[in-house]
This record gives structure tokens, C-alpha cells and sequence, in this order.
């Protein structure tokens, strides 16, 4: 069993190790703070893991201390011989050179947009290519009698009950797409459907992007309220499920 102290211990590492990775700023690290937390623990030490994870907690903070002297040392050798070396490449290179770099390094803060005979004629070629496909116009989706959309609500849900029974939960995504984007949709809104009648609960997990569906009962991961947008994301998800 993991005791308070490495508990402790583990979180200063975790930290050194986020550093290390470049997660956070080296220098955001309060490394006296730590030696002084470390400090405190190591009276309180008991057994033979406690002595080794604070070993490797102050291994890891002395390589944290080269490592910000060397960036140190780096940036002060930088700020002297910098500036030295750029005048000294920019006496020997010639007008043109001078000028590609500055191009290529230029950042203008204002930009002027004007509408050119070349954009122009390219706006003409697209709405002359655009009449071919004929007058387009809005198309409304299939509508279903209550009756139908009633009889297959209760084939969703009684699908995912049996899901539910198995495992007692569901991934969300897993049990709404189908080959069919339209299906995709319908099952998503019969979900959502169940969702604000009580009978289903929708739980996000925190650590991801994962979303499950839970029965009513389950108080162990409280459902909360989502909004999940049927939108390309939902139509990649269809196109992988038929390629797969």
C-alpha cells in the first residue's frame, strides 16, 4: 500500500518530470520550495521505497539546477556574441543578400486588400461553373410518423439495455455510429431523447474525451449536463466505421 509520504513525494516527481518533458517552464519550478518539502519528509521516512523515491526526487531536482544554469549560460554567452556576429555578417554580405533576408524576415503590421481583375475573373469562372449543376435548392429531411419513431425508440433502447447489462456501461460514440450517416443522427437524438427522460445518464470522462452512458441508477459518476453538436465530426466517425 502507497503511504501519505510517497504520495507526497511522487507529486514533487511528477512535477520535475512535466518540467523535464517541457510540459511546464523549467523556471516556473520553485526548486527551493521543494528542497525545503523534501527537507520536512525526510524525517518522517520510514521505509526502504520512501528513501529511494526521495533520492530520486533530489536527483531530479539537482538535473533540473544544471540544466537552468546551462540555459543560463547559454543566453548571457548569446546576448555578447549575438549581436557581434550579426554586424559582422552583415558587413560582408551584399545589397541583395541584405535584402532577401529582410523579406524573408519582414512582419508588415498593416496589410492593404484589394480586389484584382485576376480575382475577379476567378469569381466569374466559379459561378459560371456553378450554374452547370443547376438551381440548387433546400431539401428537408425524410419526416417519420410518432408511431414509427416510437416503435424504433424502443428498439434503441432496448438495445442498449442489453449493452448496459452486460457491462454497465456504454461508450457513447461506439453505440451511436453506424455505416449509414442518417441512422448516425437518429440514434444520437434517441439517445439524447432517453437522456431527457431520466432513463439514461451521460458521463464525460475528465481525464479524455471519452463519453459513456450509464443507467439511471449508477450514483457512482454522476451524469451532468453535455451538449454533443452532430456535426463532421460525427460524419468522420461514420467514414472510419465504413472503411474499417
Amino acid at each position: 500500500m502507497v503511504s501519505k509520504l510517497e504520495k507526497l513525494i511522487d507529486e514533487i516527481l511528477e512535477l520535475l518530470e512535466k518540467a523535464k518533458r517541457r510540459e511546464i517552464n523549467p523556471f516556473d519550478v520553485d526548486v527551493k520550495s521543494l528542497l525545503d518539502e523534501l527537507s520536512k519528509l525526510f524525517p518522517k521516512l520510514r521505509s526502504e521505497d520512501e528513501y529511494s523515491l526521495d533520492m530520486k526526487a533530489l536527483h531530479s531536482l539537482a538535473l533540473l539546477i544544471k540544466e537552468q544554469e546551462e540555459f543560463v549560460r547559454s543566453e548571457s554567452a548569446l546576448l555578447v556574441l549575438g549581436p557581434l556576429l550579426a554586424l559582422l555578417r552583415a558587413r560582408v554580405m551584399s545589397s541583395e543578400e541584405l535584402a532577401t533576408l529582410f523579406i524573408e524576415s519582414w512582419n508588415p503590421i498593416v496589410e492593404l486588400e484589394q480586389l484584382t481583375t485576376e480575382r475577379m475573373e476567378q469569381a466569374l469562372d466559379y459561378w459560371i461553373k456553378l450554374t452547370k449543376y443547376g438551381v440548387r435548392r433546400e431539401k428537408s429531411l425524410p419526416s417519420i410518423s410518432d408511431v414509427v419513431f416510437e416503435r424504433k425508440l424502443e428498439e434503441v433502447e432496448k438495445e442498449l439495455k442489453e449493452k448496459l447489462g452486460e457491462s454497465g456501461k456504454v461508450d457513447y460514440w461506439n453505440f451511436i455510429v453506424s455505416n449509414d450517416f442518417r441512422e448516425t443522427v437518429f440514434r444520437a437524438y434517441c439517445i439524447s431523447f432517453l437522456a431527457t427522460q431520466g432513463k439514461i445518464l451521460l458521463y464525460r470522462n475528465p481525464l479524455g474525451d471519452e463519453i459513456f452512458i450509464l443507467p439511471p441508477e449508477d450514483t457512482e459518476s454522476p451524469g451532468s449536463s453535455m451538449v454533443i453538436v452532430i456535426s463532421k465530426d460525427i460524419l468522420d466517425r461514420v467514414r472510419k466505421k465504413n472503411v474499417s
